[in-house]
């Protein structure tokens, strides 16, 4: 079995393989909101390693001010 991903090989295929087995065999589950971020638990269906994603408000776009 390959060397597990490192978190910024993981963020280059955009979370769609495994860190672990590197198979595209990702499910999701529901995101849940923790303080200041995101997190998505995460498994393979391929060789049952878990994870969780992590997201965080870097930005926002497309401000419609009322007048």
């Amino acid at each position: 079995m390959p060397t597990p991903m490192t978190t910024d090989d993981y963020m280059s295929f955009c979370g769609d393989n495994c860190p672990n087995c590197r198979h595209g065999s990702v499910r999701r589950g529901l995101p849940e909101r923790r303080g200041g971020r995101v997190e998505t638990p995460c498994w393979c269906s391929r060789c049952s390693a878990d994870w969780r994603e992590v997201y965080t408000l870097t930005n926002y776009v497309n401000l419609k001010e009322n007048p």
